[in-house]
């Protein structure tokens, strides 16, 4: 089965949840494959989060 690619637009309070759901909870059948924000420190925080929690490898940052 082919996994859909997600790329999150804005790192603010509720993409947690997103995130969370595409690299937990649907990770057979999601893949992340970026973040966007104008906070690269938000964006920092979520891949050392993914890599800390979940093992999740780093996504690119725009």
């Amino acid at each position: 089965m082919m996994r859909k690619r997600y790329a999150v637009v804005g790192t603010g309070g509720r993409s947690g949840m997103f995130i969370r759901a595409i690299t937990s909870t649907y990770a057979e059948s999601a893949e992340l494959v970026g973040l966007c924000d104008l906070s690269q420190t938000r964006m920092d925080w979520y891949n050392e989060q993914l890599a800390e929690q979940v093992d999740y490898p780093p996504v690119p940052t725009y």
